[in-house]
């Protein structure tokens, strides 16, 4: 049995401490999508300048996304800031944006 943690999500640094990619945890298989677990005390610094958004990561990194207006995208802050924790969790390379491109529907 998995143990929650108070806010009611799995804890995980225990699941993640179990896990190599793919594991058998109590008969249950866990993928591990994320190379780390998204913490949001990690931003230090969000910059949002249209149509860029970068997040300057409490270990000094940072992580660019740019909206693609020839592409008929609009600037939002909201998905801008979305997409660079997501590149982030996703290794901060440029190819997260595969699954996107992947799984959304054709314009």
């Amino acid at each position: 049995m998995l143990n929650y943690n108070t806010e009611g999500t799995i804890d995980a640094d225990l699941i993640t401490g179990c896990l190599d990619n793919l594991t058998t945890f109590n008969h249950i298989h866990i993928v591990k999508h994320q190379p780390e677990y998204f913490n949001p005390n990690n931003i230090k610094n969000v910059i949002f300048n249209d149509p860029t958004t970068i997040v300057i990561w409490q270990d000094d990194t940072k992580t660019v996304v740019k909206c693609q207006k020839d592409k008929g995208d609009t600037y939002n802050p909201e998905h801008g800031l979305a997409m660079c924790i997501i590149k982030k969790m996703c290794g901060n390379k440029g190819s997260f944006n595969n699954v996107f491109t992947k799984w959304l529907p054709k314009r």
